[in-house]
Formats: C-alpha cells, sequence, structure tokens
C-alpha cells in the first residue's frame, strides 16, 4: 500500500494511506465542490481532516478523528490535501499516462 508521511519527525507526524472507495463515495459531494473551488471555505478545513482521518486508520487503526482534526489546520489543510489525493493516486509506470485510454507516445 502507497503511504504518504507528513511532518516527518515530529509529535504531528501523520501517515496516510489511499482513501477506501466508501470514503469517496461518503464525500463526494464535497470532494467535487472542493476541486472546483466551490466548497466553503468553513467546510474544506473540516473535509480535509475527515479524509485524513480515514486515510490514516488505514495505516493506524487505532487513530482517532480528534487526534487528526488537532493535527490538520490552516496551515497545512493545503498539504494535507494533496497528501491524501497523492496517497490515493497510483503513480503512472514509466511510459504510462495518467489519463484513461492515452496511448503512451
Amino acid at each position: 500500500m502507497k503511504t504518504i508521511t507528513l511532518f516527518k519527525g515530529t509529535p504531528q507526524q501523520l501517515v496516510l494511506g489511499p482513501l477506501l472507495a466508501a470514503t469517496i463515495r461518503d464525500n463526494k459531494e464535497a470532494i467535487n465542490l472542493a476541486e472546483t473551488a466551490q466548497l466553503p471555505p468553513s467546510e474544506m478545513l473540516p473535509l480535509v481532516s475527515r479524509l485524513a482521518a480515514a486515510c490514516a486508520r488505514r495505516v493506524d487503526p487505532a487513530i482517532t478523528d480528534d487526534q487528526v482534526d488537532n493535527i490538520v489546520d490552516m496551515s497545512n489543510f493545503g498539504e494535507v490535501f494533496m497528501a491524501v489525493f497523492g496517497a490515493s493516486i497510483p503513480k503512472p509506470a514509466p511510459g504510462e499516462s495518467t489519463e484513461a485510454g492515452s496511448v503512451p507516445g
């Protein structure tokens, strides 16, 4: 399983695994709004924290939402959001395209 470690070597270290399909399904509307910059800022931080907590539980089932809530803040939520999706989207092999149906050149 691919993981991304944020804030390595600090008390706030957070190791994220990929999102589960169920988490994406349960947060689909908010994720779509966030990707198009239409999610209100007051909802963005809680969304990022929810997604990060779900990813962190893939690696450490004992981590709680409160623990993640105490790590994710306004200064790092963009980094955490990108890491959540970075851990969830497979890296293409050399010569492979990330676009569906495309042919490597």
